[in-house]
């Protein structure tokens, strides 16, 4: 009789590939090369807002979990705040597919981004470590 022994290991997440943006121009040249199969948002924050880096933690968790371009921006310094009409930080920007209008939600919670991010995106793909 052979008896094998499989070895587990824990699959590390995918790396969080971030991209900043500052300007409308910026934005609107990451929505012309958006894959039509991969949601655009659009994070916006700021180093005085208390609520921000609990909002930035649900993100960045569900960037390893569904497939989406995230984008972030400084909302202190920028000229998106104006243009999507943010009122209250934090803030995300989602298109859904290439041409769509933007779902804006400003103020947002880690609980609304997490319900646009798992009704929009598909969830990574990942291998079973034993099979």
């Amino acid at each position: 009789m052979v008896i094998q022994h499989v070895m587990t290991t824990a699959l590390a997440p995918p790396p969080i590939e971030l991209r900043f943006v500052k300007t409308v121009g910026e934005m609107d040249a990451a929505r012309e090369l958006m894959d039509p199969d991969r949601p655009l948002l659009l994070v916006l924050k700021a180093a005085w807002c208390e609520r921000c880096p609990a909002f930035g933690e649900a993100v960045a968790e569900l960037a390893t979990k569904y497939q989406f371009d995230y984008y972030y921006t400084d909302a202190a310094d920028t000229e998106l705040v104006e243009h999507y009409e943010v009122s209250k930080l934090p803030a995300f920007v989602m298109y859904k597919k290439p041409g769509s209008e933007p779902v804006v939600s400003s103020p947002a919670t880690p609980a609304m981004v997490r319900g646009a991010v798992e009704g929009n995106c598909t969830p990574v793909l990942r291998l079973d470590a034993e099979f």
